[in-house]
């Protein structure tokens, strides 16, 4: 991958991202890549050595990382407290690895922490916790039982909020009053951890079979590209504002109805991909954001 340095930030920040440490070690796919989508990965792969990132697009991930390099300072490892163990296990014959932060291992099963340095409204707005937390979360949960033998009791997202402001908090009725939030995660059932991992690696299995066999690759899911389900507004001419807007198209006929006049009508909000806008550096190389982009860009 080529790095660039558009903003020319001084050159401590382009070593930091060049001497990055990241990798999956001996494995074939890492827990991150399997519950991301397998479009991406394989074009990744594919263009690896055509792909441009800019460093600043890669400031938070460094953070993050150095956030964690801090933190294990404070963590006493013993035999019941285990930092930063990268585990490798076989999932449908490929090596499947996963890095976790923090291992708790107690007498009655282990407690599984994972450090998520965010902004504040990516925590307090939208799902949560967060889909993707939960399957991470959960895939090291398989991880442990697998490689380790040893049975998970329980999940914790510890989240530090990079962009916290206090007095916000005081102002603000959902906005957390500490910097640093302990979320916990819904821990599924061993069946359903194995059904969840197994498929996810099958999922890429898939992918890379159809790119050699020069076959279309599966196309990513509204969740993948980030892409919302349409919304529908009930309007009104010379108006710009929407007098209502609705989940569905059933729901907004029913509101023009209701407001049976000539000068209503309804307008189809599409949402857009908003990963493959702005936050995929592989969506040059797709053929589904182009059909994408051929549909809805004029």
């Amino acid at each position: 991958m080529k790095l660039t340095n558009k903003h020319n930030l001084p050159q401590v920040f382009v070593n930091l991202v060049q001497r990055d440490e990241y990798t999956k070690g001996e494995s074939k796919l890492s827990v991150t890549e399997a519950i991301g989508a397998p479009q991406i990965s394989v074009l990744k792969n594919l263009h690896k050595d055509q792909l441009v990132e800019d460093v600043v697009d890669r400031y938070y991930a460094v953070m993050g990382t150095m956030m964690h390099k801090v933190l294990e300072v404070g963590i006493d490892e013993s035999d019941t407290t285990i930092s930063e163990e990268r585990l490798y296990t076989e999932v449908k014959g490929w090596t499947l690895s996963g890095a976790i932060d923090v291992q708790q291992i107690e007498d009655d099963g282990v407690i599984i922490q994972d450090y998520k340095y965010v902004g504040v409204y990516s925590v307090i707005m939208g799902e949560q916790p967060k889909p993707d937390w939960v399957k991470q979360l959960n895939s090291y949960a398989y991880m442990v039982r697998k490689a380790k033998g040893l049975k998970v009791k329980k999940l914790e997202i510890i989240a530090i909020f990079r962009d916290h402001k206090s007095n916000t908090s005081q102002q603000a009725k959902d906005y957390p009053d500490c910097p640093i939030k302990v979320i916990d995660i819904p821990l599924w059932s061993e069946e359903e951890q194995d059904k969840f991992v197994e498929g996810r690696v099958l999922e890429h299995q898939k992918a890379l079979l159809a790119q050699i066999q020069g076959k279309p690759l599966p196309l990513c899911t509204a969740e993948d590209t980030w892409q919302r389900d349409s919304k529908f507004a009930v309007m009104k001419l010379n108006r710009k504002r929407a007098l209502s807007v609705c989940d569905s198209l059933e729901e907004a006929e029913k509101k023009l109805k209701d407001n049976d006049h000539d000068d209503y009508y309804i307008e189809e909000r599409k949402s857009e991909p908003i990963r493959c806008l702005n936050y995929c550096n592989v969506n040059r190389y797709c053929s589904q954001f182009k059909k994408w982009e051929e549909d809805n860009v004029s």
